[in-house]
C-alpha cells in the first residue's frame, strides 16, 4: 500500500515538470523515496519524494523550506564548481520544490554511481578530501539567499540525538555496547567540531574555519 501511495505521489509530482515520462523505476527508500525517471528522449532524472521510511527522522529535514535550501546549494555548486553532482530541475512554475499532499518532491538530473564499501585506498580518501575542499571553498564565498533555511548540526543538536539513543538503549531498544560506542563517537565529533571553529553567523553550518587551517592533508573536513 505504501508503494502504491509513493508511486501516486511520484506521478502527480511529475505532472508539474516539462518532461514526457517514458518510464518510472523505484530505486530505494530511506530518508526519501527515490525513483529513476526516463523521458522519451532517453534523458534520465532522479525524483526524490521526501517521505521518510522511518518515523524517527525529525520533520525539519523534510520540510519544503529545508529541501528548497538544499536544492539552492546544489544549484550553486553545479554552477560554481566542477564537482559531478545531481543538478536540480525547476518545475513548470519555476520552483525547486513540488509539494504533493504535503510531501516535498524534487527532480534532479541523474548521475550514475555505485554502492561502495568503506574507503580502501589512500587515493579514494584523497579524492573525497579534494571534493570536500571544493565544497568548503564554494560555501565560504557563497552569499546565502535570504530564504535559505537548513537545520544546524551544533553541539546541542548532536547531544539531543545522543540522548535519544541513550534513552532507547535503557528500554532495551538498542544494544547497550553499540550505543556506548555511538555515544563516545558523538562526543568526539563534538570535540572535533569545536576545534574547527564556530558555525557561520546565520547558523547554517555551511561555513566552518577555512580548509587551509584544518590539520589534514586532504584539505578539508566537512
Amino acid at each position: 500500500m505504501e508503494m502504491d501511495g509513493l508511486r501516486r505521489i511520484a506521478n502527480d509530482a511529475l505532472a508539474h515538470y516539462n518532461i514526457s515520462c517514458q518510464s518510472l523505476a523505484f530505486i530505494g527508500h530511506s530518508a526519501s523515496a527515490v525513483y529513476q525517471v526516463t523521458d522519451r528522449d532517453g534523458n534520465r532524472f532522479s525524483l526524490r519524494i521526501y517521505r521518510p521510511r522511518s518515523e524517527n527522522l525529525e520533520s525539519f529535514w523534510t520540510s519544503p523550506e529545508a529541501v528548497r535550501s538544499e536544492m539552492m546549494w546544489l544549484h550553486a555548486l553545479s554552477r560554481e564548481t566542477d564537482i559531478t553532482l545531481p543538478v536540480p530541475v525547476r518545475n513548470s512554475r519555476g520552483e525547486w520544490v513540488t509539494v504533493v499532499d504535503g510531501v516535498a518532491c524534487v527532480l534532479l538530473t541523474w548521475v550514475d554511481g555505485e554502492a561502495r564499501n568503506p574507503f580502501v585506498s589512500v587515493e579514494e580518501v584523497r579524492v573525497i578530501g579534494e571534493m570536500t575542499g571544493k565544497m568548503h571553498r564554494q560555501s565560504s564565498n557563497w552569499t546565502l539567499p535570504e530564504s535559505f533555511s537548513r537545520p544546524s548540526l551544533d553541539d546541542a543538536r548532536i547531544m539531543q540525538a545522543l540522548e535519544k539513543l541513550e534513552a532507547e538503549a535503557r528500554t532495551g531498544g538498542l544494544p547497550a555496547d553499540e550505543t556506548a560506542l555511538l555515544l563516545r563517537a558523538g562526543r568526539k565529533a563534538i570535540g572535533m567540531m569545536n576545534l574547527l571553529g564556530p558555525l557561520s553567523p546565520d547558523g547554517s553550518n555551511l561555513r566552518v574555519r577555512p580548509a587551509k587551517q584544518c590539520d589534514c592533508r586532504t584539505g578539508s573536513a566537512f
